[in-house]
């Protein structure tokens, strides 16, 4: 390795030192009863990416009772661009059920095909079971046909 200039040692020592940076940030400082309530004005894909955070937010995302929101990231989202990620939190949350029930939850999507009302079927019936109390669908559509999108005759409660 080459020596140190005289420009690039005095360049080093008159450098201000990198900022040292708290390892508790704020809102792991929080009490651990509000983390919950903050993710839950997040949409869930953004809640969920919180995890990677600190080891205090790793679990978080799945104690938040209140809202789960799921939606594209475009303005006009789809079926597709929502189903992988719905279907694997779903899953997640009926493991969940006996700690933190579902309060709310909005799924909203504007392009879908014949194809995907079995699956958006199962994520209404998915979410009855996580014992949710307020349910919205939201589901646009150029071409709504009454009949395109139909409940299963299964009981909702038992």
């Amino acid at each position: 390795m080459a020596p140190l200039t005289r420009r690039r040692k005095k360049a080093l020592a008159t450098a201000a030192a990198a900022p040292v940076i708290d390892p508790a940030d704020r809102l792991s400082a929080l009490p651990n009863d509000v983390l919950p309530l903050i993710l839950s004005f997040l949409p869930a894909q953004d809640a969920v990416r919180t995890c990677v955070l600190a080891r205090t937010w790793r679990h978080v995302w799945k104690e938040f009772p209140k809202r789960l929101l799921i939606t594209g990231t475009s303005a006009q989202p789809s079926v597709q661009e929502v189903r992988g990620f719905f279907d694997h939190l779903l899953r997640l949350r009926l493991r969940e059920i006996e700690q933190t029930p579902l309060h709310t939850s909005e799924i909203r999507f504007r392009s879908f095909d014949h194809e995907d009302m079995p699956r958006v079927n199962r994520w209404i019936r998915c979410a009855l079971e996580c014992q949710i109390q307020v349910l919205q669908v939201d589901m646009c559509h150029e071409e709504v046909d009454p009949f395109y999108f139909w409940m299963s005759s299964e009981p909702l409660v038992s």
